[in-house]
């Protein structure tokens, strides 16, 4: 029993040199054999590496920027931006093949089934790449295809759209390779998968709520993208409408991001749509004389009566607030189309200095603060 744990270690190690000593000899016997076949392969692989990149050369470098130049259609240059890579990716697959051929004759079935597998799996892959590139030409007709008819197709749809192909591109992509290719049994793991797909959907459940909050976005469209909503904590313009979440700019400055579904079960306001926007503003004077108070009325509405974004049908109303032993506060509420908020807020500006300066001529006295003003 002793002997045998003494020589059983040797009996291995002899075994295993000797099986890389065939191996050896194998490898030695068939480089002899096919080391012409193997230059040629290398040489035509070299060939076939720099005829590809020749193409892709000529393709990006000449073709592409002459198209550009000629200021025809966008959808020339755009399809060759991307189809160039994969297509070049595709002949270069194609060739290496080819070019290694010959070699793999010397080879068994099971090793040439190998190689095919592998090759077909690296195509595929290029395909499927080739078809996420080709996700941009689908964008760009439908935006073309909107325009051209004065359709709105906002951010959002084109957005879903465009993930909706790149995922379905990916599974199916995955389903190929690995059923029709490789030989899994996708459809056997998917069902025996189904306690860690439970975990999965349990785990997933808000992305999945927030994925239908922004197809309800997409329905509805409250909103688009470039327009100011309102809501229960946050106030500002929509710069991104996702799968998951919304991202909107603040007047300050601030991004954040709000939940779909958040923003799909509350109410919302969109200031963008209002037909119009009130400044409104209190101006307080001390206790004065009827004539006074009528001055100031005439002043404020000869100020505003030549006004930019004027409503027609909207006149500046005028209201007394209140008043008490020392002060009476008149309202004026002056009403504007929808304008551009920075060109707005420097008129108004503008319009209450010359306000003060006309009550300081007319020697009406106003109590400070003169204007606790707001938009809404």
């Amino acid at each position: 029993m002793q002997i045998a744990t003494i020589h059983a270690p040797t009996a291995e190690l002899h075994f295993a040199a000797s099986k890389a000593t065939r191996f050896f000899h194998a490898v030695t016997t068939w480089f002899q054999q096919e080391y012409l076949q193997l230059i040629g392969s290398l040489l035509m692989f070299a060939c076939a590496t720099l005829v590809v990149l020749l193409l892709h050369m000529l393709i990006t470098k000449l073709l592409l920027p002459y198209l550009n130049r000629q200021n025809r259609s966008r959808l020339g240059p755009l399809i060759l931006e991307a189809g160039a890579a994969p297509f070049c990716g595709l002949l270069l697959i194609a060739g290496t093949y080819f070019a290694f051929w010959p070699l793999l004759e010397s080879f068994s079935d099971t090793v040439i089934g190998r190689t095919d597998r592998f090759f077909l799996t690296i195509a595929a892959g290029v395909v499927a790449w080739g078809l996420l590139r080709a996700t941009r030409i689908v964008d760009f007709l439908l935006r073309r295809a909107a325009g051209g008819l004065h359709a709105e197709l906002d951010e959002l749809w084109l957005s879903l759209i465009n993930k909706a192909l790149r995922v379905t591109i990916c599974v199916l992509a995955i389903f190929f390779i690995g059923q029709r290719i490789i030989g899994l049994n996708i459809s056997a793991m998917i069902a025996g998968a189904g306690v860690a797909g439970l975990a999965i959907a349990l785990a997933s459940r808000d992305t999945v709520s927030n994925i239908f909050g922004s197809l309800m976005i997409a329905m509805d469209k409250p909103f688009t993208v470039g327009q100011r909503i309102r809501g229960i904590g946050f106030d500002g313009t929509v710069e991104h409408v996702g799968f998951r979440s919304t991202r909107i700019r603040q007047n300050s400055g601030h991004v954040f991001s709000i939940p779909n579904s958040k923003i799909a079960d509350v109410g919302l306001e969109n200031l963008s749509q209002r037909a119009f926007v009130r400044h409104t503003f209190d101006l307080n004077l001390p206790q004065s004389n009827r004539q006074q108070l009528e001055q100031t009325i005439q002043i404020v509405q000869d100020l505003f009566a030549n006004r930019p974004f004027a409503v027609p049908e909207e006149p500046v109303r005028v209201h007394y607030n209140s008043f008490d032993q020392k002060n009476i506060s008149i309202r004026f509420i002056i009403p504007f189309l929808h304008p551009d908020l920075p060109r707005l807020q420097t008129y108004l500006e503008n319009t209450n200095l010359q306000l003060i300066d006309a009550l300081t001529a007319a020697n009406i006295p106003a109590a400070t603060p003169v204007f606790p003003d707001h938009l809404s």
